[in-house]
């Protein structure tokens, strides 16, 4: 969602042999070939682009956990899994696997998923996705926020030694105050089309290429709100930014309900129409004071403006 990546695509001349506990995670088709492949991170020009997990300074950095999935071969059959073998100061990563001997170009999809070796995700021109229904927030200032690892999921498309990994969605930020976040359990968002349905904001989805500039081109998933829990370890929010992946869409309003430690639910609402695109974010603003004592949650809803402040990441 900020910054792109590349990653050069270098094919090592080692012997099958000596990645035999890799084959342990593949499935192969009859006479497969596999060789030993490196993806050095470097980065590129200009606006940047880079599919992770953590937020830094709105730069988005690799995790030395992080998996990517590798698609190779004809008709991209060959999945395998690339692991982090090195973490570079500027933010990128250097990648290890396997990918078929003879594929003219290669598919990745971050984060990789165990079920992509034996139920490969590509299928009839598209890959499947998913961004997470429920997610833990991550940070608690203004400069100290993230979303969770996993969640921002990303693809690339090469014919040569160059992965480019675009963001499939786009990021959502609010902030609350002490107060308010300590009696919070979990934030539930949903947000509507013009005709009043719900848009699907997470869930499985289909990405399919442009035919000409390869950038991805993703719709709607399959779940019609996103549940945002606290930090690991907490049973409560607490005062800071938080931010959460979506899909990309036009919203025409939002529906924020906050759940209370006794199990009540508060809801903002607004009817200030978003149009969020892919790799950007944007804010919801300060949602604060949930309560006229402070103290506890009402029943019923209340509805609040909320200005949208929109920016490239």
């Amino acid at each position: 969602m900020k910054k792109n990546k590349i990653f050069a695509a270098v094919f090592a001349v080692i012997t099958a042999a000596a990645c035999t506990n890799e084959l342990e995670n593949v499935t192969l088709n009859e006479g497969t070939d596999l060789v030993p492949v490196v993806f050095n991170g470097v980065t590129d020009g200009g606006i940047k682009e880079i599919p992770k997990t953590t937020l830094n300074y709105d730069m988005v950095n690799w995790e030395e956990t992080d998996e990517v999935t590798l698609l190779s071969g004809d008709g991209y059959a060959t999945a395998t899994k690339l692991t982090i073998s090195g973490m570079n100061s500027n933010g990128s990563a250097t990648f290890e696997g396997l990918a078929e001997k003879e594929s003219d170009s290669f598919l990745a999809l971050y984060p990789h998923n165990a079920e992509h070796l034996t139920s490969n995700p590509y299928k009839d021109g598209g890959l499947t996705v998913t961004i997470p229904v429920e997610q833990k927030v991550v940070g608690t200032s203004t400069s100290d926020y993230s979303f969770q690892s996993g969640a921002n999921v990303s693809v690339a498309y090469s014919e040569d030694d160059a992965l480019k990994f675009r963001n499939i969605g786009a990021v959502l930020v609010f902030q609350m105050w002490n107060g308010p976040a300590g009696r919070v359990t979990k934030v539930t968002v949903k947000a509507k089309k013009e005709d009043g349905t719900y848009y699907n904001l997470t869930g499985s989805s289909t990405v399919t290429l442009d035919e000409d500039t390869k950038l991805p081109i993703v719709g709607e998933g399959d779940a019609d709100h996103i549940t945002l829990l606290p930090p690991e370890g907490k049973s409560t929010f607490y005062g800071g930014y938080y931010a959460f992946v979506v899909y990309p869409g036009d919203y025409q309003s939002f529906e924020i309900t906050f759940t209370d430690k006794k199990g009540r639910d508060f809801t903002y609402t607004n009817s200030e129409p978003l149009s969020l695109k892919r790799n950007m974010r944007a804010s919801l603003g300060l949602l604060n004071d949930m309560t006229p004592s402070g103290s506890l949650l009402p029943e019923g809803d209340m509805t609040v403006e909320v200005l949208f402040n929109q920016l490239l990441v």
